[in-house]
């Protein structure tokens, strides 16, 4: 028994890796022991994500993040091919230029009808590891609800994708 009791001191002292869909934290510690983190600070308003989807076809992996667990919007999606390199992109997206295949797209949808597109700033992809599945990203810019740049605008700061995909 004397044995077991500093195995089993430890294991309490130890912290968690299991994700709490309903913890808000922005602690350090709990962002790297998460399976997913996805934040970022839009008009000056919070969106922790609560829950996480991934999904995709082909070479696209497609993060789907909602801020409640129960309410379908808003949601943060981020699409990405298997084969982005993780530097940083700078928006608009010179469609000239060989990175465009590999920018991360960023939306932001409120609703069925309302979204917006991540089309000034930057995405910096930090890393894409394919063998263990994990993208993480920081962003910051501006997200338009139409490309074009001239229609209604959110301001994007302290933006942050890490999630695990499929």
């Amino acid at each position: 028994m004397k044995k077991l009791l500093p195995f089993l001191l430890l294991l309490i002292a130890l912290p968690s890796c299991e994700d709490n869909e309903n913890d808000d934290s922005n602690s350090p510690t709990l962002k790297n022991n998460r399976a997913f983190y996805i934040y970022a600070e839009i008009e000056g308003k919070q969106f922790n994500a609560a829950s996480v989807s991934t999904g995709g076809e082909l070479d696209i992996i497609q993060i789907t993040a909602k801020s409640s667990s129960s309410d379908t919007y808003p949601q943060l999606v981020m699409s990405f091919t298997k084969n982005s390199i993780p530097m940083t992109y700078l928006y608009p997206i010179d469609f000239t230029q060989s990175e465009v295949f590999f920018s991360p797209r960023i939306f932001y949808i409120l609703n069925d009808s309302v979204y917006y597109i991540f089309n000034q700033g930057m995405a910096d992809i930090k890393v894409n590891d394919t063998i263990n599945k994990r993208f993480e990203v920081t962003f910051e810019g501006t997200f338009y609800e139409d490309s074009s740049n001239n229609i209604d605008s959110l301001e994007v700061k302290n933006g942050e994708f890490k999630a695990n995909y499929n």
